[in-house]
């Protein structure tokens, strides 16, 4: 199963990628703009976590994004 978060790299994002990170079967992706350290801490502690960088403001960030997923 493939699940996206949406500011998956701090506060209430944040745990909500760590939780279902810990489910193996589960790819996981996040957006995250400006936690670029605890993005890159995110994706090598689990396997299965991908970080999208994401200004949602941007409309080429969006694009991006949608091309990505």
């Amino acid at each position: 199963m493939n699940v996206l978060v949406t500011g998956g790299a701090s506060g209430i994002g944040e745990a909500i990628t760590r939780l279902f990170s810990k489910q193996q079967n589960m790819q996981v992706y996040f957006t995250f703009n400006s936690s670029s350290q605890k993005a890159k801490e995110l994706t090598t502690t689990f396997s299965n976590v991908h970080a999208i960088k994401c200004n949602f403001s941007s409309t080429e960030d969006v694009q991006s994004l949608i091309d990505q997923i």
